[in-house]
């Protein structure tokens, strides 16, 4: 009965091993530390979180307008539609990886982190290219019916290839595909869908070009008893711990929040209004849901606290911001793409290894105990 007890307990102790070592981490890139500003009178600029205080500029050609961070803050991708240009920056360095040139002013993105893909759209051409995040490399192109005014990756259960879907605003209507870039379905908006994002759960929130926010049950692709009217609308963000959306309203100096919507009833106002004294371009929550940031038309970057639901400072970066988005502090070990590949390589290689091992220990232990009742 011993025997048995005590081999028990050493099964327990290696499952719970095994669950420790294996079960992944979720990936949220932890409280981020870094703001960075496209747009500014530089080109991009730092604002860090911690310091309060604007710490870097990166110089960029091409009016850089909409930005993206890597989970792990080493690359910010930069889309630069004057010149029809990507770039990937290492932001340790603030030196390019490498860059590539696209028809159509490509000014929107989409970064699926989990796939490495980067999703790149302009007004101008009819599509969307999918590049590798890790090196500019080109891998696929999706084609749309028109020009793309919106892009966001949602979560993709259920799809045929059981990855994120990407939805993409045209003209008249939303289109959704899947990772492997199947379409999946056409949502009709005649005012014209523009701006896109995708919080926790199953709702997208559309602006539109005709002063609109309407929203999409994702699950049935039908449109919602939802819609704020009468502004001009940006690039949204929303608090994850929360599920609230922060919409800029550049005609009325203001965010809208929006609370998570209840299917079951009609919502045509804000939860509450933060009032500005300039025009929001783009707002930015962080992915802990302390602080928001909102980049002015008028060169100032307002920060908030959002528990507190006050202004905390405001910050001067010039030029005219057009989005804003924030994240880690760059690793101090500078890797290429390929280095840190190959070192994600060898992290699951020594975590799966032990596992092994530990599961090898036990059945020694195990065959050992049997040896010694004989």
């Amino acid at each position: 009965m011993l025997y048995w007890w005590r081999t028990i307990q050493m099964l327990l102790v290696a499952c719970w091993l095994c669950f420790l070592f294996t079960t992944p981490v979720k990936a949220d890139g932890g409280a981020p530390n870094l703001a960075y500003i496209a747009g500014s009178s530089a080109g991009v600029s730092i604002i860090d979180i911690v310091e309060q205080k604007i710490t870097g500029t990166v110089a960029l050609a091409g009016e850089p307008h909409m930005i993206l961070l890597s989970l792990d803050g080493s690359i910010l991708y930069v889309t630069q539609p004057r010149i029809s240009r990507v770039t990937f920056l290492a932001t340790a360095t603030k030196q390019a990886i490498c860059t590539v040139d696209l028809a159509g002013n490509s000014s929107l993105l989409a970064l699926d982190s989990r796939a490495h893909l980067l999703y790149v759209a302009g007004n101008y051409a009819s599509q969307v290219v999918v590049l590798d995040a890790m090196n500019c490399k080109q891998k696929y192109t999706l084609q749309t019916n028109s020009g793309v005014y919106g892009l966001a990756l949602a979560g993709g259960e259920g799809t045929s290839s059981g990855s994120q879907e990407i939805w993409v605003a045209g003209a008249t209507a939303l289109s959704a595909f899947d990772g492997a870039g199947k379409l999946l379905i056409t949502v009709p908006i005649s005012e014209g869908p523009e701006y896109l994002s995708a919080p926790p759960g199953n709702t997208l929130y559309v602006t539109t070009r005709s002063g609109m926010v309407r929203a999409v049950d994702r699950q049935t692709r039908r449109l919602l008893p939802f819609s704020l009217h009468g502004g001009a609308f940006g690039p949204m963000d929303f608090d994850e711990t929360t599920g609230e959306v922060y919409i800029p309203d550049k005609r009325e100096h203001q965010i809208d929040v929006v609370a998570p919507i209840n299917t079951a009833t009609a919502q045509q106002s804000p939860t509450r209004i933060i009032h500005l004294n300039g025009s929001p371009q783009s707002i930015a929550v962080t992915s802990d849901g302390q602080f928001g940031f909102a980049a002015l038309d008028n060169g100032d970057v307002v920060a908030l606290d959002i528990p507190g639901r006050q202004v905390m400072r405001t910050f001067h970066v010039g030029g005219s911001p057009h989005f804003i988005i924030t994240g880690l502090y760059p690793s101090l070990l500078h890797f290429t793409p390929q280095q840190r590949n190959q070192l994600s390589f060898l992290d699951d290689l020594v975590h799966y290894g032990s596992v092994v091992v530990l599961l090898l220990i036990v059945i020694i232990l195990v065959l050992r105990e049997q040896l010694r009742k004989k």
